[in-house]
């Protein structure tokens, strides 16, 4: 084949990275959370009673999840009274019945959740219903919800396949019992706030009748209430005003006697165009306004306004009566609220789109690696080549960090060597920015077991708010170094040895009264900001069993420090001893023999992967759903020419049968079948756990023929002797 082929494949591909890494940037902006948060939530939101709720939640995560067994009991001494429950296996009658704990998980559930691993029985914690003991459970997950607005009570997940499935779904089961407790909780506050309301309107009716005969039950009134309390007169005079009202607005409440109500609580200087006193006076009714008010210190704060008319025996409008009450905080949190529904939509959307992508970017890449093969090193394309390949890896990752964000996902680690990797990371954050970075990582350095491309996220993240500390440009200066951390010493790390990495800028540094705010969600302090990306690192750097923390001085700049546990390597291991430490590195082509086949959805990476299995030696079979796949297994077995290993897309989108269901089919017809669990989803259970789902192997999209080859020839050493 002539150099002249690859060229144009090459320039054909350097267009379709361009406009990928476009979309990329877009992609990476937002992303938060699972569909099954956003399945439940859109199911539960619109419904207002706590079983009908309850039902659905426990319903949507039993099928969602494949966990067999969903309940919520109340905790009664030792025992779980169950009260709402499902089974997939259409069993019932559980409601009513008790399952009996012992003293150490009771304690234990005290401070969090118990994953209980019921195939041993020196570890059960927990005695069973007949009914469900029937159920033959591997692994019980208790999530405790105390402190609660609703009774104490905790939720139970039980399932048939290992307790490390439920071990995996733990974080997901915890975020969505979180997001269903909270839905209720704002039921029974609603609730709560709705008869608070009427009782306080038929108080207020019935005191402002009292108040005109007796001022001496109007102050016992306006002094024992919390909410702002004000009496106006027809001119807008404050006349007078209870305790609660001057605390609210930072000053005596004697301070505002003969004072416009209008100047004192709004600064205005005239009456506001929506006063609710003006309405009450003008129509003899109750009436009720939102607003701001501005304390004394000129902070802004937002109020309900309730205004009652005060009519004289001749039926005239005296003045009102106002009261006040603080809502701020419930402002804030409905805020919160409806940012949260907008990221469960966005992580919806990175879900759909992240699988197209990496399918797109699986037929990139493979198509790179093979035009690799066909060149000679000493060509020019052949560097081109490389380069493609290392931005269509770094293309995958940014799609796995917007994934990890949206799903939550525990990292898949690997011992890694972490200095191609940060300045990787770094240096391509900052591509065509007027910073520049400065490394400095030692030789012995030690090795650490992280997920490259959540640890990738991490650096980008502080690389990109060090930069946008330095808008006219600097140095961020990348350090790594050993630490061991010893107890006593002031960080809330475990002792033991950890790799410390620290992003300096030379910035503006963060002031004092925000250090203690910069890791919490959507807390920001630029116009532009999400408040996502630092919130996201930290989360990040504890599922590692490590600590995100910062120093600054304003004027001055900022220091982030980042300190990851020590690998369980041996200490004569090196970083260049660790296969696949990195990604990126590219490996030698393992050739073999034989027929496999490979089920994807996507026509473009059954090419690209027929076409690298045919230069590794395999003849390929190819299939674009689970159905035709088993039919064409089941027909090779019948005619001599079985396949010897089967690579299986892990979803499917439709109708079809994705790699799970798929392979029970194909074990069903042979039990020795040979599969390969192939998806972009990194943070998969099945592609976390491939052997205890089935999978003899795993390989990653996108992958390249290298890594394709070897997974296959390691797969089928033992077949060929």
């Amino acid at each position: 084949m002539s150099h002249d082929d690859p060229a144009r494949k090459i320039k054909e591909l350097e267009g379709k990275i361009r406009v990928l890494e476009v979309e990329n940037e877009l992609l990476t902006e937002r992303g938060e959370d699972t569909l099954l948060l956003s399945l439940i939530s859109e199911q539960i939101n619109n419904l207002a009673e706590h079983d009908e709720i309850m039902d659905i939640a426990l319903e949507q995560i039993a099928v969602l999840k494949g966990i067999f067994f969903c309940a919520s009991a109340k905790v009664e001494g030792n025992s779980c009274l169950i009260n709402r429950s499902f089974c997939s296996t259409g069993l019932d009658g559980f409601e009513g019945g008790r399952i009996e704990l012992t003293g150490k998980v009771i304690e234990e559930l005290t401070s969090g959740p118990v994953l209980i691993d019921y195939r041993d029985p020196e570890e059960k914690g927990a005695t069973l219903l007949d009914s469900l003991a029937d159920l033959d459970p591997r692994g019980l997950l208790l999530l405790p919800t105390f402190g609660r607005l609703f009774p104490d009570r905790i939720f139970i997940f039980a399932n048939d396949i290992s307790v490390d499935s439920l071990q995996n779904d733990r974080n997901l089961l915890q975020r969505t019992v979180e997001m269903i407790a909270d839905r209720l909780d704002n039921i029974i506050l609603l609730e709560q706030i709705s008869t608070l309301n009427r009782d306080l309107d038929q108080k207020v009716e019935q005191r402002t009748a009292e108040l005109k005969n007796s001022e001496a039950l109007y102050r016992a009134l306006v002094e024992n209430i919390d909410l702002g309390v004000t009496l106006i007169d027809a001119e807008h005079n404050i006349v007078m005003a209870n305790v609660a009202q001057g605390k609210m607005f930072g000053c005596p409440p004697e301070a505002f006697m003969g004072k416009k109500c209008f100047n004192e609580f709004e600064k205005r200087d005239s009456i506001c165009e929506h006063c609710p006193g003006v309405k009450a006076m003008e129509t003899g009714k109750v009436a009720e306004v939102i607003t701001h008010g501005e304390k004394g210190n000129g902070e802004k704060f937002t109020v309900r306004i309730k205004a009652f008319p005060l009519v004289s025996e001749e039926g005239k409008a005296s003045g009102f009566i106002e009261v006040v009450e603080d809502i701020s905080e419930r402002i804030q949190v409905e805020e919160d609220i409806q940012q949260a529904r907008k990221l469960e939509s966005m992580g919806i959307l990175a879900g759909g789109i992240g699988h197209d992508f990496n399918n797109l970017l699986t037929a990139i890449m493979g198509n790179i690696s093979l035009a690799k093969l066909y060149s000679s090193p000493a060509d020019k394309v052949h560097a081109k080549l490389a380069e493609m390949e290392k931005a269509t890896l770094r293309a995958r990752d940014l799609t796995e960090q917007l994934l990890t964000f949206a799903k939550g996902g525990s990292p898949v680690k690997q011992t890694t060597s972490i200095k191609e990797l940060v300045s990787e990371a770094a240096t391509f954050t900052l591509r065509g920015s007027n910073v520049k970075c400065q490394f400095e990582f030692p030789d012995d350095l030690w090795l650490i077991d992280v997920d490259p491309g959540q640890l990738g996220q991490v650096i980008q993240n502080l690389v990109i708010n060090a930069s946008q500390a330095m808008a006219s440009g600097g140095v961020i200066h990348l350090v790594a170094d050993n630490y061991e951390h010893r107890s006593g010493d002031p960080y809330l790390l475990a002792p033991g040895r950890f790799l410390r990495i620290s992003v300096r800028d030379e910035g503006e540094g963060i002031e004092p009264q925000f250090l203690d705010r910069i890791f919490d969600p959507y807390f920001t302090t630029k116009a532009t900001g999400t408040g996502i990306g630092l919130a996201t690192s930290y989360s990040i750097i504890k599922n590692h069993g490590g600590l995100l923390t910062v120093d600054s001085e304003p004027g001055v700049g900022s220091t982030f420090y980042i300190y990851l546990p020590v690998s369980t390597v041996g200490e004569s291991d090196r970083p260049g001893e660790i296969k696949e430490a990195l990604p990126g590195t590219a490996g030698e082509l393992a050739t073999g023999n034989g027929r496999v086949l490979i089920m994807d959805d996507e026509e473009i990476v059954l090419e690209v992967a027929g076409e690298m299995l045919e230069h590794a030696g395999y003849q390929a079979g190819m299939s674009s759903n689970g159905q035709e796949a088993v039919k064409m297994y089941s027909q090779a077995i019948d005619e001599g020419e079985p396949f010897a290993a089967v690579i299986l897309d892990l979803t499917v989108p439709g109708q079809g049968w994705g790699g799970i269901e798929t392979l029970q089919k194909l074990r069903e017809i042979d039990p020795e079948v040979k599969a390969i669990v192939s998806s972009g989803y990194v943070n998969n259970p099945a592609m976390v756990d491939f052997r205890a789902h089935g999978f003899a192997a795993r390989i990653a999209k996108p992958y390249r023929i290298e890594r394709l080859s070897k997974t296959l020839h390691e797969l089928l050493a033992d077949d060929s002797g």
